[in-house]
């Protein structure tokens, strides 16, 4: 209950967020498509790169357990890559291994954004002669194309790229209205069943992400700066490499410290609420100490991010 809860109330609406900032973010200032294939280009250093790396790098630590620990792994991925043919195990590397997701399957968003960053010239030309429409029609594909993941992120970057700039006008009795309406049905979402709640996801996550993204604007000032939060301004710097190598440490990370404690209800409970602040100021640390004095290695590793 403690996970469904720190990690069922906000978090559906994190990757649909991540999905319609890089929308914006990446339309912004593309009035003509000779601009998005110049940002596509610059994706290749931002996106594909770290991406590769860190897909490649996500089976390393259960292989390590194997071979030098003489740990089995929950997963032997050294046994699968003999096993396989190459191009299945780069298939599972970086696109599906057979559960819609790669390896690393944190990674599935950067993967899925990579593949919407290859349809941008498209999708340049739908927003331009389609309009608003162009949300919609992406959203009929997703419909009826389920099976072509990507889609769903499509739909968020799309929306996203329409949307987030025109909310600053929205005002704040109907973001309270929006926001409200949103928490009750997360909390609904944790006692009910899946089955339940899926006519009504794309609804609830809509009205998370309006509502979140005009409340940031509302509590935080226009001449708000990072540099005047000293802690939040170093951590932020680590954001995108903590994201790419928290896995499978995470995993690892959590099972220790439940172990380390018992094995029983308190322990799972105290290792979900201490694992991803370890990790973080471990990965932090780290990322720090790299940028530092690997500059140029962590640089390739995040895009220069």
């Amino acid at each position: 209950m403690v996970q469904k809860i720190t990690t069922g109330l906000l978090a559906p609406c994190a990757v649909p967020m991540f999905f319609a900032i890089s929308g914006y973010l990446f339309f912004f200032g593309a009035s003509h498509v000779g601009k998005v294939f110049i940002k596509m280009k610059k994706r290749i250093k931002t996106l594909f790169i770290p991406f590769v790396i860190a897909a490649m790098a996500y089976p390393l630590l259960p292989i390590f357990k194997e071979l030098v620990l003489h740990h089995p792994a929950e997963k032997q991925y050294l046994l699968l890559i003999q096993q396989q043919e190459f191009t299945n195990t780069l298939k599972c590397l970086f696109f599906d291994s057979g559960t819609t997701m790669p390896w690393a399957y944190h990674l599935w968003f950067l993967r899925d954004l990579i593949i919407i960053v290859l349809f941008s010239p498209v999708l340049f030309y739908a927003r331009r002669w389609l309009g608003y429409w162009s949300i919609a029609v992406v959203a009929a594909f997703y419909l009826f194309f389920p099976q072509l993941h990507f889609l769903y992120g499509m739909f968020w970057f799309v929306a996203g790229s329409f949307v987030l700039d025109k909310l600053g006008s929205l005002p704040q009795r109907f973001t309270f209205l929006m926001l409200s309406i949103f928490l009750a049905m997360a909390f609904w979402r944790l006692f009910v069943t899946d089955e339940v709640t899926e006519p009504f996801k794309t609804v609830e996550i809509a009205l998370g992400v309006t509502a979140l993204w005009r409340l940031y604007d509302m509590l935080v000032s226009s001449s708000f700066r990072l540099e005047s939060v000293p802690v939040l301004h170093v951590a932020c710097q680590y954001t995108f490499f903590l994201y790419l190598y928290h896995e499978p440490s995470l995993h690892a990370v959590t099972k220790g410290i439940s172990s380390a404690l018992g094995n029983n209800e308190f322990a799972y409970t105290v290792s979900i609420m201490l694992s991803p602040l370890l990790l973080s100021t471990i990965i932090i640390a780290i990322g720090f100490v790299m940028k530092k004095y690997m500059h140029k290695v962590y640089a390739i590793l995040t895009g220069g991010r």
